[in-house]
């Protein structure tokens, strides 16, 4: 996993692609949260190898608190869901811009998630 530093552009990167239309919302909520999480890892917890989704969630469960992993686990239901289940909806993108909002507030209060990055990104999911 690269530094903070690669995590912070990721999430201007993402947040750059972001769009009006569903899937691609949905495809950069998740990944928004993907990355705030990476940037907590590598910062507080100098975590530098995770590559999948699977051992991410492991170390969310093992580092973090309940909230953090229930947040992280929404998103991912949801992400899975218009990747694979359903077609994007309105419904579906507003849960997860409810849980992405939770989850980088709940970073932000207790693990010292930058308050320019939070900003960010409740802004551009308002």
């Amino acid at each position: 996993m690269p530094d903070v530093n690669f995590h912070k552009a990721k999430l201007d990167e993402i947040l750059d692609a972001y769009s009006e239309h569903l899937f691609i919302q949905g495809i950069c909520l998740f990944y928004i949260g993907v990355h705030a999480i990476d940037y907590i890892l590598a910062y507080k917890f100098n975590i530098k190898d995770i590559p999948t989704h699977r051992g991410r969630k492991k170390k969310i469960l093992e580092l973090f608190d309940e909230k953090t992993a229930e947040y992280f686990s929404q998103l991912l239901t949801y992400s899975l869901a218009i990747r694979y289940n359903e077609i994007s909806s309105e419904e579906i993108v507003y849960k997860m811009k409810k849980s992405l909002q939770n989850l980088v507030e709940h970073l932000n209060e207790n693990y010292n998630f930058p308050p320019d990055l939070k900003k960010k990104i409740i802004e551009k999911n308002s």
